[in-house]
């Protein structure tokens, strides 16, 4: 209930179609991806909050099998963009730079420096990425150290970063800020939407 009420509050406050059904239900995601493009068009990015899996957990899915799950969501018509938030954003990227083909990578919060191993930077594979990528990331994310994603994004031939002032690894802020974490969400939500319409326009 709590969400379905969330949905309909943000449905009022911002004049965005909300839709709902069970995203473990192959016919009930057919059907309520038909409702969406028949109210609206074709679907040209499609996020699935709890994760598309086909076995197991999410971070034990071999790269074949978000291979195989990228194809599956592949519209026969428009574009695609992939990504996914710290763990997420990195296997996307490690898909899409082995040759997955698709439009656009969008990374949230991605774990370039982690804290327990500061010695092993995940970028080696980055440089390698040509589609148009975006990075979003906070300036007090304790996974990326002060400049070092902003290198990594020069070195890419088509990356662009957006920070996330005062957002932690969680996109949470501290209360002096003023702001909230569902401040920082909307932020990250507007700066996407531009992203995607200029990339795939």
């Amino acid at each position: 209930a709590g969400n379905t009420e969330a949905a309909e509050s943000f449905k009022a406050d911002t004049g965005i179609a909300v839709y709902r059904w069970d995203v473990g239900d192959f016919d009930a995601c057919a059907d309520g991806i038909a409702r969406v493009a028949a109210a609206h068009g074709p679907i040209e990015v499609l996020v699935n909050n709890a994760g598309i899996t086909r076995d197991g957990m999410l971070h034990r899915m071999s790269l074949e099998t978000w291979r195989a799950v990228i194809d599956r969501v592949r519209p026969a018509t428009g574009k695609l963009v992939v990504g996914g938030r710290s763990m997420g954003g990195r296997i996307a990227s490690r898909v899409v730079a082995q040759g997955t083909q698709v439009d656009g990578l969008a990374l949230l919060a991605y774990p370039l420096d982690p804290p327990r191993t500061p010695a092993t930077p995940r970028n080696g594979h980055l440089p390698d990425i040509a589609v148009p990528t975006l990075f979003c990331s906070g300036t007090r994310d304790n996974f990326v150290t002060p400049g070092s994603l902003a290198a990594v994004v020069d070195e890419m031939p088509n990356a662009a970063l957006h920070e996330l002032e005062g957002a932690d690894h969680g996109f949470a802020v501290l209360k002096s800020s003023g702001r909230t974490r569902e401040d920082v969400w909307q932020e990250v939500a507007d700066v996407m939407l531009r992203w995607v319409e200029r990339v795939l326009g």
